[in-house]
């Protein structure tokens, strides 16, 4: 499953996420988040559903398409972002202030049911 969210004006990405069953565990997953550069590396990724911290991400890399953040998900947390409207992306740029990005789930208990019927 991916989503993006792009500037409305310009189309230019803000950020992508992909969420991808495990292999070894079908009530589990890999998320993979490209940030914009511009970023404090250092400060990390947070991700809250309904204001509740649900995960904490570190940089892994920076590539020309962006900066990569890696992390499993567990069974608890694929049903908190099932049960949950909006995922809150939580990063900090480069003079400290923090950036706060919303990324829908709605659909995202159909494609993640539909993921693990593949």
């Amino acid at each position: 499953m991916t989503q993006e969210l792009r500037q409305q004006d310009s189309g230019q990405r803000v950020l992508a996420l992909s969420v991808i069953q495990s292999a070894d565990d079908a009530d589990t997953a890999s998320l993979t988040l490209v940030s914009p550069f511009g970023l404090l590396l250092s400060a990390g990724i947070q991700i809250e559903v309904s204001e509740a911290a649900l995960l904490d991400m570190a940089f892994r890399t920076c590539l020309p398409a962006g900066c990569i953040a890696l992390s499993d998900l567990t069974a608890d947390q694929i049903s908190a972002l099932a049960a949950g409207e909006t995922a809150t992306v939580i990063l900090t740029d480069t003079n400290d202030q923090t950036l706060r990005l919303d990324v829908s789930l709605a659909g995202f208990t159909a494609a993640w049911n539909r993921l693990k019927e593949l």
